[in-house]
């Protein structure tokens, strides 16, 4: 009976394993495929990789197909022996894996000598070029890359066409200027087996633009001639703009890698192209951008802040109201006033700044960030956090209340008088800064709490939680 379950299962069993080594033997003979149809498109590349040693490229070539056909070729001859009785000598498979070890050998070789060949970076910095005028506006113009439509291309940069190495490895820079004129100054990068190598490397790259008046022309790519070497050779423009000058990037330059020196006080899209950019004292701005995306925030007279959404919040004292937003936040956040209650939805991660003379309650909800209080002198404040986010508060308050639950922490400094809190659900608060007199704490499900209080301490903790008091006041059990 045993022996005809086996006999039952190896039947159901077999063609299973054996449809499942069919079918590994054709994605690997499809991976094979392809790493020929891969060298074969990526042939014309390795010339610029190795040109003066062809030989070197054919080898590297061989050594590839070798790496992937020798074990496509015995799990062929390992399927054929198991499901169809086949035999192959030892010797023959011993012979081919000693021949895959050698091409495994010779293919590290090629590419430890080759990448000897990236070793050593040089830059090379050509003489600035300004303009005879002083524009209001510079115009920053590129040209279409002809060579966009072709067969052979290799990632996002580089082109092959017509036996020439094309390259749109080009990046912008806008910073300040500090003659009070438009310049464009011209970097080359290039790697090399040494330093003089790289530094010919850069020193041949071809690449132009032109300042016809107010527009600044550039070509989008520059050509490696074919006997050249390619060794991630890198074009760099730095466009000095003038305090209270003005530059319109056009969509050419959307997608490349462009940077600014932008002012700290706002968040710009730095892709967006649709905006004129203007050199101002602290870097550049965008007015139009600003302008666009400003809201009413003259929000005031509210006592009580209560929080929905991924929110980091500072409030700070002050005589008048105030609340911010950076830029790049407006779309992605919504207030809304009721009598003296403010409240701060969002949709996706945002950080808001409030400046208020009196503070009554902050409630925090639904996995907002980080949240600080500073500078208020108080007589009473609630507290209230359930989210498992931090509140970080540097007051003084005679009577505080506080709420936390759900992993949410508090840490308190400064001085009180009295504190109510209620800590469950694995919340943490430590007022280990914040001497008062009196405390109620109610510590349960997992929870810790430090405080110093100096008088008296009336407590309710279970067994999974605990409260550290750093003084030793009169402790009365709940």
């Amino acid at each position: 009976m045993i022996r005809a379950i086996f006999d039952i299962l190896a039947k159901i069993v077999k063609p299973i394993f054996f449809a499942f080594g069919i079918a590994l033997v054709v994605i690997l003979a499809l991976l094979w495929v392809a790493t020929v149809g891969g060298l074969f498109f990526g042939l014309p590349f390795s010339s610029f990789l190795n040109p003066g040693t062809p030989f070197l490229t054919t080898l590297g070539v061989i050594n590839v197909l070798i790496l992937v056909g020798i074990p496509v070729l015995m799990l062929i001859m390992m399927v054929m022996r198991m499901f169809m009785r086949t035999n192959f000598k030892p010797k023959w498979a011993a012979g081919l894996w000693a021949f895959w070890l050698v091409n495994v050998v010779s293919l590290m070789f090629l590419g430890f000598s080759t990448s000897k060949q990236f070793g050593i970076g040089s830059e090379v910095s050509l003489e600035p070029n300004s303009e005879p005028g002083t524009p209001d506006t510079l115009f920053v113009e590129m040209e279409e890359n002809p060579y966009r439509d072709v067969l052979i291309r290799l990632g996002d940069e580089l082109i092959i066409s017509e036996n020439k190495l094309i390259s749109s490895n080009i990046q912008f820079n806008f910073e300040k200027s500090k003659t009070g004129r438009f310049e464009v100054i011209q970097k080359n990068y290039a790697r090399g087996e040494n330093l003089a190598e790289a530094q010919k490397l850069a020193e041949n790259i071809a690449y132009e633009y032109q300042i016809a008046g107010n527009r600044l022309i550039m070509t989008s790519y520059f050509v490696i001639p074919k006997g050249e070497k390619w060794r991630n050779q890198k074009v760099q423009l730095t466009i000095r703009v003038p305090e209270g000058k003005w530059v319109m990037p056009d969509n050419q330059i959307r997608g490349k890698i462009w940077e600014m020196e932008t002012d700290g006080k706002y968040d710009f899209p730095t892709y967006d192209t649709d905006y004129a950019w203007q050199m101002g004292p602290n870097g550049m701005t965008c007015p139009a951008y600003i302008e666009k995306n400003k809201k009413d925030l003259s929000y005031k007279d509210f006592t009580k802040i209560r929080i929905d959404g991924n929110v980091t919040l500072r409030v700070e004292y002050g005589e008048r109201y105030e609340v911010k937003v950076e830029a790049d936040d407006f779309a992605n956040i919504e207030f809304d006033q009721q009598d003296d209650v403010f409240k701060i939805n969002a949709n996706r991660s945002a950080t808001v700044e409030i400046v208020m003379p009196d503070i009554e309650e902050l409630q925090a909800f639904t996995s907002s960030n980080d949240i600080v209080l500073h500078g208020f002198k108080l007589d009473n404040l609630s507290l209230m956090r359930d989210d498992g986010g931090l509140i970080t508060a540097n007051i003084d308050v005679d009577n505080l209340t506080v709420h936390l639950w759900g992993g949410s922490r508090l840490e308190l400094r400064g001085t009180g008088n009295y504190l109510k809190a209620t800590v469950e659900d694995n919340a943490v608060l430590d007022a280990s800064s914040f001497p008062l007199r009196k405390a109620d704490i109610s510590a349960v499900r997992a929870s810790e709490v430090t405080i110093v209080a100096s008088d008296t301490l009336l407590q309710k903790v279970d067994e999974s939680s605990n409260i550290n008091s750093k003084l030793n006041p009169v402790i009365i059990q709940q």
